[in-house]
């Protein structure tokens, strides 16, 4: 268990999946609620909104696995890899931070779906690729601990965006 909590890169990986899973929580959660509270968008779209991100997230997913292959003939595998975790996150906090300056739906729709698309290449082989290819006999254990930092997102993301926006959390009735 030391040797796994002193390799160089598990705090690069918690810091990435934590901020992975604060995007991914804000994309489905937070802003399709955005929406509908200050855009106005009716609650029907939000519903139908949700279920087409999931669409397109599965779909980019299988997308950027043959994208994936292809790169890996061109670059090395850990640039291919580095690329594919790096650039999606920097491209979802641009499209987040573009959707404060869109005062229309379509245009938070089309943020929206970017931001979805651009949580894909998690999922297809970006960090869980990497932490195997890294550690394999370590792996599962060294994914239980960063994903852990990332499922806090989940906790931590309402106490953030009630402080960035300066109301009180909701708690259930």
């Amino acid at each position: 268990m030391k040797t796994v909590l002193c390799r160089v890169y598990l705090p690069a990986f918690c810091i990435y999946q934590f901020g992975h899973g604060f995007v991914y929580y804000n994309t489905l959660n937070v802003i399709p609620f955005y929406l509908n509270e200050v855009l106005g968008a009716e609650a029907l779209l939000i519903a139908y909104l949700n279920t087409a991100l999931f669409i397109v997230i599965a779909e980019s997913t299988l997308v950027f696995s043959v994208v994936y292959q292809k790169l890996d003939t061109v670059v090395t595998w850990l640039e291919c890899r580095m690329m594919f975790t790096v650039l999606p996150m920097i491209g979802q906090i641009c499209f987040a931070i573009g959707l404060s300056f869109s005062n229309s739906i379509t245009g938070g729709i089309i943020i929206l779906t970017l931001c979805a698309i651009g949580s894909s290449p998690m999922f297809t082989g970006g960090l869980v690729t990497i932490n195997y290819e890294l550690d394999p006999p370590n792996s599962a254990l060294t994914l239980s601990i960063w994903n852990s930092f990332g499922q806090m997102a989940g906790f931590v993301g309402p106490l953030l965006m009630a402080a960035i926006t300066n109301t009180p959390p909701e708690t259930p009735n």
